[in-house]
């Protein structure tokens, strides 16, 4: 899977995995993670994603990493937020308020980019990568976030079922990917019944999870 791949879903608009509401799992788990605020958060492969205006709202400043910029266009003008636009080490970056987003490619992001974000929200990114790519995102984000707490959500069905993504991402497959890094389940849940699109691609069970994640 190429970067084109994602820059061509924005492209023609086939992005049914934006939730237009934001994420209900963030709402109801990020007290669990954060106990305190104001927090610096790191959002990757955010898309246009509401979450990173619910987190400002919230007083964090948050930062975040996508490759279209069609995509990070449509979030500043839905949020109704002016961005400044400004050229950094192969990224264009793009700043409003609490919100910084760095436009390019996430593997390329370095730490001095981010500035010692205390939380991680992962709701759409590691679920976006093929087998081959997350071991690589794991050890990237660690090396990024040193030390950071991550809020990440995944799904589970039986892969030959559906090809991703999102792909399928058990708790086995994390905690190889984790190795000895601490990894706690928060929630797990059948949700298929809630998602008729993946009922009608044939899963016969879809299990939705959340994790916190200390690397």
């Amino acid at each position: 899977m190429k970067l084109e791949y994602w820059l061509d879903r924005w492209l023609n608009h086939q992005i049914g995995f934006h939730e237009e509401h934001g994420s209900s799992l963030l709402r109801e788990f990020w007290p669990t993670v954060c106990v305190k605020s104001p927090c610096q958060v790191f959002v990757p492969l955010c898309g246009k994603s509401k979450d990173i205006s619910w987190l400002a709202d919230h007083n964090h400043r948050v930062s975040a990493v996508e490759i279209s910029e069609l995509a990070v266009s449509a979030f500043f003008s839905e949020a109704g937020l002016n961005p400044t636009q400004t050229e950094q080490d192969g990224f264009v970056v793009w700043t409003a308020g609490k919100v910084k987003i760095w436009q390019g490619d996430f593997f390329k992001l370095q730490a001095h980019h981010l500035d010692s974000p205390a939380f991680i929200w992962d709701r759409d990114a590691l679920v976006a990568l093929p087998v081959q790519w997350r071991q690589r995102y794991i050890t990237h984000m660690a090396l990024i976030c040193p030390a950071a707490v991550m809020l990440l959500a995944t799904v589970e069905y039986a892969q030959e079922e559906m090809q991703g993504p999102p792909f399928s991402v058990s708790k086995t497959d994390l905690q190889h990917y984790l190795g000895d890094r601490h990894l706690d389940c928060l929630y797990r849940k059948d949700v298929l019944q809630a998602f008729p699109r993946f009922m009608e691609k044939g899963l016969s069970g879809l299990f939705e999870s959340v994790y916190s994640v200390q690397l």
